[in-house]
């Protein structure tokens, strides 16, 4: 699959600075300090945690001595759904315990190499004195598999590749949780309503500034997901209580996700579900 698509990984022995996303964090640093007394928009775009794990070696030996355990599976995970969810490239791999163990160390070793990162732009905006006047967004495009339903990467419809990380931390909102669901199209609106730029009327993303303030009323608080296996188009739809998949004519899947949150048991070909099936396929944008 190339190094873009193999679970592999790499306890690099080679200083911080020959690394792709140390190098981007100081390229910002720098752009920071270029334009620090004038309005600026910066964007650090960092690659790891992606495939293949590559980082420095500390930081796979601050987890040496983790007990990590892989997350467990049931055997009869898969026999109620539909084929097409699983049965692609990255659900084949088939890997034993114990590299499903140290897959899960490298991938835990290059996300915190990615917080070092992240932190060491937020400490440029101290020293700067640019903290108590800028938005800081965190935000990934998307979740990931780490042996879910025995799956691994981003491919799927499943939570773990449908939830991303999103922070946002603007200066004059107290910190907070938003439980509700929220959709990276509400970034961009969200923004320019933060920074008083005019807002273009055709985004389909909402402005979650009243949801950072506690406001919750009249929210959509759901979230419609994609993804393509062999062709065929998968399409999901999240609210805080359910999640619904449809496959097409290859099959669909319902979980209640305050019940099983790990979406074990398929219940969309179960007796009594179809009123919430119907309510979930009729959300705006399906």
């Amino acid at each position: 699959m190339g190094a873009g698509g193999a679970v592999a990984w790499l306890r690099a022995e080679k200083g911080d600075n020959r690394h792709h996303d140390y190098n981007v964090a100081t390229e910002v640093i720098r752009l920071m300090k270029e334009t620090k007394d004038q309005s600026f928009f910066l964007a650090a775009g960092f690659i790891r945690p992606h495939v293949p794990w590559v980082a420095p070696k500390r930081y796979f030996e601050k987890f040496d001595s983790v007990d990590i355990q892989p997350i467990p599976v049931p055997a009869t995970d898969r026999e109620d759904m539909p084929k097409i969810t699983y049965d692609t490239w990255a659900g084949h791999f088939n890997l034993p315990e114990t590299e499903r163990r140290e897959a899960m160390r490298a991938y835990y070793a290059c996300t915190t190499f990615i917080d070092d990162q992240v932190g060491r732009l937020v400490g440029a905006l101290k020293n700067l004195g640019l903290y108590d006047n800028t938005i800081v967004v965190l935000v990934s495009d998307h979740g990931y598999q780490l042996g879910e339903h025995g799956l691994w990467f981003k491919n799927f419809l499943f939570r773990e590749s449908a939830i991303a990380p999103l922070i946002i931390r603007h200066p004059d909102i107290g910190p907070g949780i938003v439980e509700e669901v929220v959709e990276l199209l509400d970034l961009y609106p969200t923004l320019t309503k933060m920074a008083k730029l005019k807002t273009p009327a055709n985004l389909e993303g909402e402005d979650m500034t009243n949801l950072m303030k506690g406001l919750t009323t009249g929210w959509k608080n759901f979230a419609i997901v994609e993804t393509r296996h062999q062709g065929v188009v998968g399409k999901a739809v999240y609210t805080p209580e359910w999640s619904y998949m449809d496959w097409g004519e290859y099959g669909q899947e319902l979980y209640d996700l305050r019940r099983d949150p790990n979406q074990w048991e398929n219940l969309a070909e179960q007796e009594g579900y179809n009123q919430i099936i119907q309510v979930l396929r009729n959300k705006p944008s399906w």
